[in-house]
């Protein structure tokens, strides 16, 4: 696949995992804290990856996205959209 079918796909597995960990939030199915630590331990995979300096960039990058959503969990569990902007 091209770099845009790559985001795109990207963008769709990234709301997909959101409103599954909606869904199991809002039924009290997992706790918030729960979440934040599986999400933080995705991000510090990302952070921690090996690899050559562009891997390495974009691997920071997906750690960002992750923390970003941890940052957001709050205004999720409020039903607000939190799917970051593609700006390619």
């Amino acid at each position: 696949m091209g770099n845009n079918q790559d985001g795109v796909m990207g963008r769709a597995a990234f709301s997909i995992c959101e409103s599954l960990l909606l869904t199991l939030l809002d039924r009290g199915l997992l706790k918030t804290e729960d979440v934040v630590d599986a999400l933080e331990d995705a991000a510090a995979a990302h952070r921690n990856a090996n690899g050559s300096a562009e891997h390495r960039e974009r691997e920071a990058a997906a750690a960002q996205v992750i923390e970003a959503l941890i940052g957001n969990l709050p205004s999720m569990q409020q039903g607000q959209d939190t799917v970051p902007k593609d700006n390619t």
